[in-house]
This record gives C-alpha cells, sequence and structure tokens, in this order.
C-alpha cells in the first residue's frame, strides 16, 4: 500500500474555480517516503498550464520514551530506585522522570505487580507531547519490617518495540 492517499482521487474543476483535496500520509513502516501529486487538465496542451505537479515527502515514526531517571542500574541494566531504610508506618517518596525526544506524542502505560509496600502515586497511563519529559512519583509505604521489592512496568504504546 502507497503511504500517501488523495481524497478525492479525481475532481472536475469548472474554469476559474478550485476545490479541496486531502493527502493523508499513513506510513507502515520507519522509513523515509517520497511521492508525487500530479493534476492534470483535461486537453490541457500547454505545457505551462496543462498539469500541476509538486513532490509529497513524509518520514515514518514511533512513539518513543526513554528512563531520564534513576540512573542507578542493577547487573542486568534494569533501572533501580532505592528506598532508603523506612520505619514501619512511616512513607518515603522516590521520583523517575520519562522523556519524549521524538516528534510525536507517546504514552506510557505503568504495570507490575501489585504491592501492600509501594504504589505508583499517578494515572495508570500518561501522555507526554514531544520534546518534554514528566517527573512521576513511587511511595514505598512498609507495613512489616523486613527487605521489600516489587517491580514496575512501562510500555510505550503503539510502539511494538
Amino acid at each position: 500500500a502507497f503511504a500517501f492517499e488523495v481524497t478525492p482521487a479525481s475532481a472536475k474543476i469548472p474554469p476559474h474555480e478550485y476545490t479541496y483535496v486531502r493527502v493523508t500520509f499513513k506510513p507502515k513502516n520507519m522509513n523515509a517516503y517520497t511521492g508525487t501529486f500530479e493534476a492534470l487538465v483535461e486537453n490541457g496542451d500547454n505545457p505551462k498550464t496543462g498539469k500541476l505537479v509538486f513532490e509529497l515527502r513524509g518520514e515514518g515514526t514511533l512513539p518513543t520514551l526513554k528512563l531520564d531517571s534513576p540512573k542507578e542500574v542493577l547487573d542486568d541494566g534494569t533501572p533501580v530506585l532505592k528506598f532508603r531504610r523506612t520505619r514501619v508506618g512511616k512513607k518515603q517518596v522516590l521520583t523517575f522522570r520519562l522523556a519524549n525526544d521524538g516528534s510525536v506524542p507517546a504514552t506510557v502505560k505503568f504495570g507490575g505487580e501489585t504491592s501492600k509496600n509501594f504504589q505508583l502515586l499517578c494515572e495508570s497511563s500518561y501522555t507526554l507531547q514531544p520534546k518534554s519529559n514528566q517527573v512521576f512519583e513511587a511511595e514505598f509505604d512498609p507495613r512489616e519490617v523486613g527487605n521489600h521489592k516489587s517491580f514496575i512496568t512501562l510500555e510505550t504504546i503503539n510502539n511494538p518495540y
């Protein structure tokens, strides 16, 4: 399928009038695309006025997010929020920052295991505009003495990679 779609595909325009056409760009891959728009005048024999031609260009992209902080990672490369010792009944909040360095809005969906000791202090999804970043908070509220672990998953919606 062609990445550019023109609607309507053809039109008859009376002399001294005009019509609007819509060119939609629907890339299937992360590639650069080019095409040619051409409007022809019926029985238009004059090469200067018999047609209108111009190039169409577009680049396919995907929404992309990156984790700016925390910088600390486990041996396997997994980022980690390390909460300090916290007394049972007290709470501690740490932050992490996501950035959208791309050219399209990107939506993150948060997931992970349910834990009585940890809570993500935000909605289950959030949309970041291009060239922006957002800080999110995670709360540690220990209910019992001991070492506690949990994990958060981050999924960029509409990006299968």
